[in-house]
């Protein structure tokens, strides 16, 4: 199929429009969630607290450790990327091959710049004093490759294909954090960086048919998921008064393991809910980049 090109950059082109808007949403969210989650007191201990009760059930996903840590690496990244840029050449598509390779290598250097040279993680007394991680290169490396993946294959195949790749990728971000490579918002700053280049550079194809079940069921759900856990958080009024307290106490360094009066269970909802919008947003970020990219013809 062919990429949309004709026409004036925004006017009349409704998923262009939102393409746009997406992609400096992304970076401002981006940029927002580093200067919460990184240089305030708050950000840092509702990172932490995820942190603390999500390794506790580390020795569930122990094998994952193995899997990534022999599995990304340099070489394999750039081998997965040349296959992915392969897929689109064999489909005779050479410049959907080059718009993959730079979305791939331009989110992951964008996000080694970031965390290495850009940004500092301060010390407030939460947690350990570690060098920043933030964002998440894992997550940046896992995302970037399946929206890769996902946008060189085949339409009739890309939204199953899509829902798959999110989930599985989805699953191996909570397991990071369950490990304690990295903490949420490491995470989520990864998926940002990932969905904000391909929402640039995924190409805009002619509308598909009317109807995909599939990616319209998971973007939907995602978006469920995410809204009703932040309702949850936004509305139990007392719950989130205690969730408060439990932020209060690992601002000044005290262990959830350590607390009582039922923190500890406060604390595991709260990580329960926000694992749960880790996989919503993995799932959303994939299928709303394929659904940006085949639309919907109309009727």
């Amino acid at each position: 199929m062919t990429d949309q090109v004709s026409g004036p950059m925004l006017a009349g082109n409704p998923r262009r429009t939102v393409r746009v808007v997406l992609t400096f949403g992304a970076l401002l969210l981006f940029l927002l969630l580093a200067i919460g989650g990184l240089f305030t007191p708050v950000g840092q201990a509702l990172d932490q607290i995820v942190l603390d009760v999500a390794m506790g059930g580390s020795t569930r996903v122990g094998w994952v450790s193995d899997v990534l840590t022999q599995s990304i690496t340099a070489t394999t990244i750039a081998v997965a990327a040349a296959v992915i840029m392969l897929i689109a050449a064999i489909r005779a598509r050479f410049a959907l091959a080059m718009r993959v390779g730079v979305m791939i290598l331009g989110a992951n250097i964008m996000a080694q710049l970031f965390k290495t040279y850009l940004i500092h993680r301060p010390y407030m007394g939460v947690g350990f004093d570690l060098p920043n991680s933030f964002p998440s290169g894992h997550a940046t490396v896992l995302m970037s490759l399946a929206l890769g993946l996902v946008i060189v294959l085949p339409r009739k195949i890309r939204s199953i294909a899509a829902l798959v790749l999110s989930l599985a990728v989805s699953a191996a971000l909570v397991s990071v954090v369950m490990l304690g490579w990295h903490r949420p918002s490491d995470v989520v700053g990864g998926i940002l960086i990932a969905f904000m280049w391909a929402m640039a550079l995924a190409p805009q194809e002619e509308p598909s048919p009317v109807k995909d079940t599939v990616n319209t069921a998971a973007i939907t759900v995602s978006m469920i998921v995410i809204l009703a856990v932040g309702l949850a958080f936004a509305v139990g009024g007392q719950q989130r008064g205690r969730i408060a307290q439990v932020v209060a106490q690992v601002e000044q360094g005290v262990p959830v393991d350590m607390m009582t009066d039922g923190a500890g269970t406060i604390a595991l909802i709260f990580t329960i809910g926000v694992c749960a919008v880790l996989v919503a947003l993995a799932v959303l970020a994939v299928n709303l980049v394929v659904y940006l990219q085949t639309g919907r013809a109309s009727k």
